[in-house]
């Protein structure tokens, strides 16, 4: 678990220096063949992340950042990735009942959740021989009774008419390293992840299956209670900065800090930078005044961003905090970003959302803290 932690937080430094500077070259040109060589490598960038996202959620660092969506859009962006999981040659429906709402649950988590939900129901296809593979996914409100309490849930089925699981295998299922597929086909983790996913976002996971008969899994999710976030291509045009408003950047990776800097820069920002926090605390106690300190979680050095924080706060000489992280860092450190003190966004993020949250928290205005 730490080893697969460590590998996913460097990972996704290089993904982040990557997806920023991506973003820098297509603000930079109008040149088609440029834009469209750049969208592709975004994509790709996006694919990596799902890789890293699923060692970090193994490892248990990956830090959960809850939002309301409208499940009508997050079932639009991710349904070319299902259909290309599942494969050309699997009957793949999608069904969506009218007025289902918004859920409030961390994107991506729900993203790898479905895409496992996914893998799953083609391998079970795959392995039945002599008839059509159909795999559904069905979303509808549903009144009905989980947790003790009979209320109003969203639930997302995925159906497949596969091979199905005996009750014995259905027993295990959810255990780590457990897989009923062969060799290098299988790590054993989705379901574990997709669990971990439901526990987190306050729902239930039921299976259903019997040899022979395929398998439903069902994730009752419950709506969301606040209004589903906008659209961030939006807020993205809102996002600029002011020269007279300094974001100090604390990232001990040069690569990862320049890439900060010219992204904020451009948008506006004067940038000022340092690679560890006693160097940051010397600066602001020599004079410097940032609108916003922009700070990695995990870095080497005498004092950690916390104990840095905690200073700043008794020396009367705080201002605005968003941390970024490629995972949520050990015990009394994650205590003090978990506990809603501090907003939180997670690396590899791409320049329109790190800049609207940035922009969010120098305006004051509420942003998620990691769950």
């Amino acid at each position: 678990g730490h080893l697969a932690g460590g590998v996913a937080h460097d990972f996704n430094n290089l993904l982040f220096v990557i997806r920023l500077n991506t973003s820098m070259l297509v603000r930079q040109t109008q040149e088609p063949k440029v834009l469209e060589f750049a969208e592709l490598i975004q994509q790709d960038v996006a694919r990596a992340a799902h890789t890293a996202t699923q060692l970090m959620t193994f490892s248990g660092r990956q830090p959960q950042h809850p939002r309301a969506y409208e499940i009508t859009t997050l079932l639009a962006d991710i349904q070319v990735l299902l259909q290309h999981a599942i494969g050309a040659e699997v009957d793949f429906r999608m069904e969506l009942d009218e007025g289902v709402g918004a859920i409030e649950v961390d994107k991506t988590y729900f993203e790898n959740a479905l895409i496992n939900l996914a893998v799953n129901a083609r391998d079970a296809v795959a392995a039945s021989a002599g008839r059509p593979g159909l795999v559904r996914i069905r979303v509808q409100s549903v009144q009905t009774a989980h947790a003790g309490a009979h209320r109003g849930w969203v639930h997302i089925a995925v159906h497949d008419n596969g091979t199905g699981m005996s009750a014995a295998i259905q027993a295990r299922m959810m255990e780590p390293f457990f897989t009923t597929k062969a060799p290098g086909k299988g790590t054993g983790l989705g379901m574990g992840m997709v669990q971990r996913f439901v526990d987190q976002a306050g729902g239930v996971l039921q299976v259903q299956s019997a040899l022979g008969e395929g398998t439903t899994v069902s994730l009752y999710l419950p709506p969301a209670t606040r209004q589903a976030v906008a659209d961030t291509r939006e807020a993205a045009m809102l996002a600029s900065g002011r020269e007279s408003e300094n974001v100090l950047v604390i990232e001990d990776e040069l690569e990862v800090r320049n890439a900060v800097a010219r992204v904020l820069m451009a948008a506006g920002y004067t940038v000022s930078a340092a690679y560890s926090p006693e160097v940051a605390l010397e600066y602001l106690r020599q004079g410097l005044r940032p609108a916003l300190i922009l700070s990695d979680v995990r870095m080497p050095g005498k004092i950690s961003a916390l104990q840095m924080v905690d200073q700043l706060e008794a020396e009367g000489m705080l201002p605005a905090i968003l941390f970024m992280t490629g995972y949520a860092p050990d015990g009394n450190l994650a205590q003090g970003l978990i506990a809603g003190r501090y907003p939180v966004v997670a690396k590899p993020v791409a320049a329109e959302v790190l800049l609207a949250t940035v922009r969010q928290v120098l305006d004051g205005a509420s942003v998620p803290v990691p769950a």
